[in-house]
């Protein structure tokens, strides 16, 4: 019995299966909230009549060939000529996956990209501002942090250094032992995680001499005022808007003056 012409017909059938393959390499994709991406396919030598496309995120499909299974119209299955793409438009942080590209020959043919979405950090205070104490009183503030990669996260004084005998940690507290009447002014939370700017949250804190008003001396504090910023650029016939914060103990009297002359 002559084998050879069934041998030439495996060698010929193993030959196209084994130069059927897909020649995108997998990625890593870093794309920011809101951005659009674009997951490349490409595969040769690929009979696309018998096989089928499909892309996936984990387990759960999302195209096959032009068949839309996901009802998110954010997604998006185009075909030019071999090269399968799914796009995904404006991003959600939930986005971050495994996406796989599927074709359905023998044997099957895959190829995983990763989508890394990137949240810029969103902070939050605790307590609110502004944060009242007494003189001499524990003050401790929190600031929290989320965000894509993990955001770090630092205290700084608005206009100041942050007072002597307080310390700051680098998971968000903030704690003042024993606050002094000075020790009043604006907070700064900042974040940052290489996405964007840094990200600020202000934080007001507030330090009060008085204890009581029946029979308790008050202890006085020179009035002192800062603003953040001394020069303005600006325009004729622009409104501009000029502010200041003070404080003092008793609560000074304040005036706006323009060269010299009260303005009422």
């Amino acid at each position: 019995m002559n084998r050879l012409p069934f041998i030439l017909l495996l060698i010929t059938w193993i030959s196209i299966v084994y130069s059927q393959r897909i020649t995108t390499q997998p990625r890593v994709f870093h794309v920011k909230v809101g951005d659009t991406v674009e997951l490349p396919c490409y595969a040769e030598k690929v009979d696309f009549s018998e096989a089928v496309v499909m892309w996936k995120r984990g387990g759960d499909v999302l195209f096959a060939d032009d068949d839309g299974i996901t009802d998110d119209n954010r997604f998006e299955f185009h075909r030019e000529g071999s090269n399968f793409t799914l796009i995904i438009n404006k991003v959600e942080p939930y986005d971050t996956a495994e996406y796989i590209c599927s074709i359905t020959t023998t044997p099957e043919l895959t190829l995983i990209h990763k989508v890394q979405v990137n949240v810029p950090p969103i902070l939050k205070v605790v307590p609110d501002s502004p944060l009242f104490a007494r003189k001499g009183e524990e003050v401790i503030a929190k600031c929290s942090a989320s965000g894509n990669p993990p955001p770090t996260v630092k205290w700084r004084r608005r206009g100041g250094k942050i007072p002597r005998g307080s310390e700051t940690t680098g998971n968000g507290r903030l704690r003042i032992t024993s606050a002094d009447i000075a020790d009043s002014g604006f907070y700064e939370c900042v974040g940052t995680n290489g996405v964007g700017g840094e990200v600020v949250a202000l934080l007001e804190i507030r330090i009060e001499s008085r204890q009581s008003d029946e029979g308790v001396d008050v202890e006085e504090s020179a009035p002192w005022v800062e603003t953040n910023r001394f020069y303005i650029p600006t325009s004729t016939g622009a409104d501009v808007n000029l502010t200041c914060r003070y404080n003092g103990e008793p609560s000074p009297a304040t005036d706006w003056l323009y060269n010299a002359f009260k303005i009422n």
